[in-house]
C-alpha cells in the first residue's frame, strides 16, 4: 500500500489528451512516524540502565514529543483529507457523506478554521450519522491528546514552585499513560516525567483510535487500515522494515 493516491484526470481540450496529479496524504506518514518516534523511546527505555546522559535524555524527549505533535498533525491532516475527497467527489470512499457532498462544499468554509474535533463532529452531523460521544473514552483521549500538543506547541514557561498550568495539564492527564521512566517524581510534569514511550505510544493509539470511530460512523474508507500491524510493531521498538 503506498502513501498517496494517483488521481486521472480528463482534459478538456482540442487533443482529447489526459494528465496524471499525484496526491499526498500526509495523514499516514504523520502517524506512522509518530509510532516510530514512540518506538524509539521504548528502546532507549528498555537499553537505558542507570543515570541517563544528557545525549540519551535528548535523544529520549526529541523522539516522544514528535510522536505527540505527529498524531495531531495525523488526525488534522486526516480529515483535510476527507474534504479534498469530497471536493474531488469521490463518492466511492465518502460514505453516509456521499448523500450530502454538494453541502458539504458549499459549507466547509464555516468549519474550515475550526478546532480539529470540531471539524469531524461537523462532518458527522451534516451527514446524519452518529457523533463522537463527548464523554466517551475516543473522544476524551483525542481532546486531551490535542491539550498536550498545544501545551508542548505553544509553551508558555512557568516557575517550579508555581505551575498552575503545569499542575493543571497534570491532572487532566493522570492515569492515561506511564510516566517516563528516566524521570524522577520530584522533577515538574512538563517536560521531565510527561514525555517519555507511554505517552507517545498513547498518542499514536488515541488518534488511530479517533480515526477509526470517525470512518465507522462515516462508513467510509479508513486508508490508516493496512498500516495497523506496521504501526503496532513500530510502537514496541521494531523496525518497519522487518514487519512482514
Amino acid at each position: 500500500m503506498t502513501e498517496h493516491a494517483a488521481h486521472i484526470q480528463e482534459s478538456a481540450n482540442a487533443k482529447d489528451s489526459c494528465s496524471a496529479s499525484l496526491r499526498h496524504d500526509l495523514s499516514i506518514s504523520h502517524l506512522r512516524g509518530a509510532a516510530y518516534f514512540a518506538g524509539a523511546c521504548a528502546l532507549l527505555e528498555h537499553v537505558q540502565r542507570g543515570p541517563a546522559t544528557d545525549t540519551i535524555l535528548l535523544q529520549h524527549r526529541a523522539s516522544s514529543t514528535s510522536a505527540i505533535i505527529l498524531a495531531v498533525a495525523s488526525m488534522e491532516a486526516f480529515i483535510n483529507e476527507f474534504h479534498l475527497d469530497v471536493e474531488d467527489n469521490s463518492l466511492s470512499v465518502l460514505g453516509n457523506a456521499g448523500r450530502v457532498a454538494h453541502i458539504i462544499r458549499e459549507l466547509w468554509f464555516t468549519v474550515d478554521r475550526r478546532g480539529i474535533l470540531d471539524k469531524y463532529q461537523w462532518v458527522l452531523t451534516i451527514s446524519e450519522s452518529p457523533s463522537l460521544d463527548k464523554s466517551a473514552p475516543t473522544y476524551r483521549m483525542a481532546a486531551d491528546l490535542v491539550a498536550l500538543r498545544n501545551y508542548l506547541v505553544h509553551y508558555k514557561p512557568e516557575w517550579d514552585d508555581n505551575p498552575h498550568t503545569n499542575v493543571s495539564l497534570e491532572n487532566r492527564l493522570s492515569g492515561k499513560f506511564e510516566l517516563n521512566p528516566l524521570s524522577v517524581p520530584s522533577q515538574l510534569f512538563v517536560p521531565h516525567r510527561v514525555l517519555g514511550y507511554g505517552s507517545g505510544a498513547w498518542a499514536v493509539r488515541s488518534a488511530r483510535t479517533l480515526i477509526k470511530s470517525f470512518c465507522s460512523s462515516l462508513g467510509c474508507r479508513d486508508k490508516l487500515a493496512g498500516f495497523d500491524s506496521e504501526m503496532q510493531s513500530t510502537l514496541s521498538g521494531v523496525p518497519p522494515e522487518s514487519v512482514k
